[in-house]
């Protein structure tokens, strides 16, 4: 800084205090520039801060509405009862089920009955007829129990032909 820049500074400054327009204008303007900037600085925070608390409060009224949705789909939804056994049964008819049994039974009772005179095919016939009928009864899978059946009896008739 120059002298002659100095004295200038020294008597804006002086000037403002004894009042005189040089030192004013000096001290106004630059307090002016000062305070204009401050309230572009006011204004842009300000701007922000009511951006970001808007967003805010979407997110939070986007959160609440999530919220309620899942409250009203709980609401909606049935409570799980007791749950139900995965194994097929009957109890719509019983007679489905004496019926069932019974062809199982009976040819079962017939095929171990041929080459006895005794009760041993009728007691052998009767047990392998309510297994395999219980067996029917509970899955209701057919064809694995016609298998089942045929190589009870398939077995039966090797081992009446051995003896």
């Amino acid at each position: 800084m120059n002298k002659e820049q100095e004295d200038s500074f020294w008597r804006g400054v002086a000037g403002h205090n004894d009042g005189s327009l040089e030192g004013q204008m000096g001290w106004d303007s630059s307090w002016e520039k000062n305070r204009i900037e401050q309230q572009e600085r006011d204004r842009h925070y300000e701007k922000e801060r009511r951006i970001r608390e808007q967003k805010e409060a979407e997110a939070k009224a986007q959160q609440e509405r999530e919220a309620q949705i899942k409250r009203q789909k709980a609401a909606k939804k049935p409570k799980p009862a007791v749950k139900k056994p995965s194994v097929k049964t009957s109890t719509s008819n019983g007679w489905q089920s004496l019926i069932g049994f019974a062809g199982f039974i009976v040819p079962a009772i017939y095929v171990f009955n041929l080459n006895s005179d005794n009760t041993e095919g009728l007691i052998l016939g009767a047990i392998v007829g309510v297994i395999c009928g219980y067996i029917a009864y509970k899955l209701y899978q057919l064809i694995i129990f016609i298998l089942i059946g045929i190589i009870a009896v398939y077995l039966y008739t090797l081992y009446k032909q051995n003896n």
